[in-house]
């Protein structure tokens, strides 16, 4: 463990500022193993009772609960407000948040203070049993700052054993597989998928977006409102009416269109390792005039 630590430290005085998930690549771990050897006093290891850690964010007030998979990231504020289970499926919803989970494959959790930009951050991150990240929670406001720090204190654990790391490639809601009724497109994906989403923004379409991890999901439901490249090639900003996520929409491999009944239904970006980047359908398919205008946005950009 000392000897990952040292090694990332090595590597971000080399290359700079670097997010655990980019060190983990260059240094051929799961993310979850290289935070478990930078725990300290400021970064934890919780223990793996993860109905009670969600139920404790809740009393932490206004949060940002990220969501990410290699190639979105999704950044909605909000809260725990609604939080339900089911056996091992949970929801929790408030504000722009609507995180759906699978609780049978979250491994392990980490509760961490980190300076950014001269603003001491509070947050946890929670682990598939791939390593993968599941979630990040990260305080929006100072009115939890207390409740964190008692949070923190009680749910505190030893970090010798290491992190559960087990399974490789896309499983859970990240792995696709083909329908028998769907269209796969792949001539020039990134390109149809980026006039495709400008299509969407432009007819002030309403839709419902998907972006999974293999053990989370978060939804949106509404207008996208403007799409801006990054300076990162291949990425561009999607913004909705209150918060912004990044989508690499150059890594989108394939494009695979839902048929049913002669109508159209989903598109799921997919990118090279056949792994779900998002989804996108209709938000209103019960809607004639909405449903004409995501047959046309489809048909014009993506079939054609």
């Amino acid at each position: 463990m000392t000897d990952l630590k040292s090694r990332f430290e090595d590597l971000k005085k080399e290359r700079g500022r670097m997010p655990t998930r980019d060190g983990a690549k260059e240094l051929e771990v799961s993310e979850a193993a290289l935070v478990n050897a930078m725990t300290s006093e400021t970064t934890v290891r919780l223990r793996d009772d993860f109905r009670s850690i969600l139920e404790h964010v809740k009393d932490f007030g206004r949060i940002m609960g990220l969501v990410r998979n290699d190639n979105f990231v999704a950044m909605p504020i909000g809260d725990f407000s609604e939080l339900s289970f089911d056996s091992t499926r949970g929801h929790a919803k408030g504000g722009n948040i609507d995180l759906t989970f699978d609780l049978e494959h979250w491994a392990s959790a980490y509760a961490m203070k980190e300076l950014s930009h001269d603003t001491l951050r509070r947050m946890i991150q929670i682990f598939d049993d791939s390593g993968e990240a599941v979630l990040k929670v990260v305080l929006w406001s100072n009115d939890g700052n207390d409740a964190f720090d008692a949070f923190m204190d009680e749910f505190k654990v030893d970090t010798s054993t290491p992190p559960i790391d087990n399974q490789t490639g896309a499983s859970g809601w990240q792995k696709f597989t083909a329908a028998d009724n769907a269209r796969i497109i792949t001539d020039n994906a990134p390109t149809r998928t980026q006039n495709f989403l400008q299509s969407c923004i432009d007819s002030d379409l309403e839709i419902e977006l998907q972006i999974p991890t293999n053990a989370s999901l978060e939804t949106y439901r509404g207008p996208l409102r403007k799409l801006e490249p990054r300076d990162t090639p291949g990425w561009i900003d999607l913004r909705y009416p209150h918060f912004t996520t990044h989508f690499g929409v150059g890594s989108v491999a394939k494009i695979s269109v839902a048929q049913e009944n002669g109508a159209l239904g989903a598109v799921t970006l997919i990118d090279q390792s056949d792994r779900i980047i998002c989804r996108v359908s209709s938000a209103a398919p019960e809607d004639v005039s909405v449903q004409d205008g995501w047959s046309t946005a489809v048909t014009n950009h993506l079939l054609n």
